[in-house]
């Protein structure tokens, strides 16, 4: 889902604030600098967790990949430093380390618990500090729930507590949160979890995209996992043509180690249900209706009887009716009676789709497939790029209605997929909204007769349209009002009316807003009025998640090489409570 424009704007405001932030949950302190040292090279080092560019510090099971981390830990959870190593992938490019390294660090470690072990990056880190409480968000439980010893892996617990007990929450995790109850500290399920109206924007602003399917504790349980799939595949092969016994005993096996095999469930029919030679004749039947291909004239057939995880109650027959030249496969979905619910054909993807249910389940894979071919040539008895450009303009034009080609860029690259035997042509209609806003709609036509055998999902397409348009008029706007930090409260409220608004007469007023900020500033980065004067603000009245006082202090002053200092405040709306601060203090 994406973020509102106006909300992405703010928030590349707010990080806007270089290497060398400071929270104001920790304080200012120096910490001493480390380089890339392996576990066992150095006594353990206490630290504490200080993201100045967030409320929380991502935690990965790699130096890699911070944005899809196993969890994520809030501003002042204890932990300890295991060992520095350099990066050999994704780092966040906000903390501005040169260095780019990482810590591997353990926390919440027990006599009867090992504790959470994971990657930090290093500058995320306060060294030598001790954890501090009282941000932490906090929650009470919605239901009588268990405390349990670990995420999961097993069923131990430090016992049950009532409903409304309440908590202070050290990180987040797939499905759960580390929290801590009295002296006590485990895991509690995020769905019985409440957070406090205080606490919500903070857990909400932590959350990351998606999380890491490896979660803390499973890495051995996943390679486990992963060895014995293997195992399958090396018996069995592509797991397209597996039979049905093999696919249940790929879920079983997942099922085992905490996971799904291929996003749903495979089950064996059972007595009741529909005999799978019964399963094909309806396959080939509706295939027949749909698309008038020969019943007798698919090399092969496979099938897979499936659910989706937790609802082993609506089951799905799917038929894979295979050509042989791949250029007429279809696939066809049923319900447990044999009705179509959906079909795919490289000749009319969304024959028979039902209106409600949405893309069918193979699209994604067809988008991999087709997007991602090894780069090839064409033969001389293929199709030629321009006829390819002509045969993709019409089903563009066919999905969307538009008929200006002059107002798109078109690209069009030849792919092959591994073995050879299947060849297509990619070609992608692109359109160019400015400030490298770009919208794209892909067309896929097999070799050899150029049959369409994938498009962009015309939904999806006219979503990033709508984005784009508005990214469009969100930048003539600043062309004729100026930077949107400039706008008035009543401006930023009109155009984006979900996360910005205006203050009632009961909550704080901008002049009392302004003036506890600098006062803040004043105190925790030791900054005189002629100091502020250097700054120009930037001012948002928040409405969502929680109604606050966001004001953003933009150097103003010549540029300097280390970075321009800038600060973030956030005000409670209804007490005037500074909630955060946070920035960076250079200097000139």
């Amino acid at each position: 889902m994406r973020k509102s424009l106006a909300l992405m704007m703010l928030l590349a405001l707010m990080l806007t604030t270089g290497a060398g932030a400071q929270s104001i949950e920790s304080g200012p302190a120096p910490s001493p600098a480390l380089t890339a040292a392996p576990e066992g090279a150095f006594a353990a080092l206490p630290a504490v967790v200080s993201n100045p560019y967030g409320p929380s510090l991502n935690l990965c099971n790699f130096a890699d990949d911070y944005d899809v981390p196993m969890a994520t830990y809030f501003n002042g959870v204890p932990l300890t430093i295991l060992a520095v190593e350099p990066t050999y992938g994704d780092y966040p490019v906000q903390f501005g380390d040169e260095g780019k390294l990482w810590a591997k660090v353990q926390i919440g470690k027990t006599d009867s618990f090992p504790g959470i072990e994971g990657m930090m990056p290093l500058a995320g880190l306060l060294i030598g500090k001790a954890g501090d409480a009282s941000a932490l968000p906090a929650g009470s439980l919605q239901d009588k729930a268990a405390l349990f010893e670990n995420n999961g892996l097993d069923e131990k617990s430090h016992g049950e507590f009532p409903a409304g007990t309440r908590f202070e929450t050290l990180g987040i995790l797939d499905g759960w949160a580390q929290v801590r109850i009295g002296e006590q500290t485990g895991f509690i399920s995020l769905e019985i979890a409440q957070f406090d109206e205080a606490s919500l924007g903070k857990v909400t602003a932590a959350l990351p995209l998606d999380f890491d399917q490896i979660q803390p504790g499973y890495q051995e349980r996943y390679d486990a996992y992963m060895d014995k799939l293997m195992k399958l595949y090396a018996e069995h092969g592509d797991s397209n043509h597996w039979p049905l016994e093999v696919s249940a005993q790929a879920s079983e096996l997942a099922q085992s180690y905490g996971y799904v095999f291929g996003e749903v469930v495979n089950v064996l029919p059972g007595d009741k249900d529909l005999k799978p030679d019964r399963v094909i004749e309806l396959a080939k039947q509706h295939a027949f209706d749909q698309y008038a291909y020969d019943p007798s004239g698919w090399a092969s057939v496979s099938l897979a009887f499936y659910h989706l995880p937790g609802l082993d109650q609506e089951k799905t027959w799917k038929a894979s009716l295979w050509s042989g030249d791949g250029t007429q496969d279809v696939k066809i979905w049923m319900d447990t009676q044999g009705k179509l619910v959906h079909s795919l054909s490289h000749e009319n993807m969304f024959a028979a789709e039902d209106e409600t249910s949405g893309v069918s389940p193979a699209m994604e894979e067809t988008l991999e497939y087709y997007l991602w071919g090894r780069i090839a040539q064409p033969e001389s008895t293929e199709m030629n790029q321009e006829t390819a450009r002509q045969k993709a303009w019409e089903v563009f034009v066919g999905q969307t209605g538009d008929k200006d080609e002059a107002e798109y860029q078109v690209e069009s690259t030849f792919h092959s997929n591994d073995a050879g035997d299947r060849r297509w042509w990619l070609v992608t209609f692109l359109e160019d909204y400015g400030q490298e806003v770009v919208t794209a709609y892909h067309v896929a036509l097999v070799m050899p007769e150029g049959v369409p055998a994938y498009h962009s999902d015309l939904k999806v397409y006219q979503e990033d349209l709508a984005w784009a348009q508005r990214m469009q008029e969100f930048n003539r706007l600043e062309e004729n009002k100026g930077p949107f930090y400039t706008w008035t409260l009543e401006d930023k409220a009109t155009w984006e009316s979900e996360y910005f608004g205006l203050p009632t007469k009961d909550e704080i007023a901008m002049d009392k807003a302004i003036s506890i900020a600098d006062q803040e500033l004043k105190t925790a980065f030791q900054l005189t009025d002629a100091d502020l004067e250097r700054f120009v603000k930037g001012l948002y009245f928040v409405i969502s998640p929680i109604r606050q006082w966001q004001i953003v202090y933009l150097w103003d002053g010549p540029p300097s090489d280390l970075g321009d200092p800038g600060y973030t405040v956030i005000i409670n709306a209804d007490d005037g409570a500074v909630t955060d601060l946070f920035g960076n203090d250079y200097g000139e």
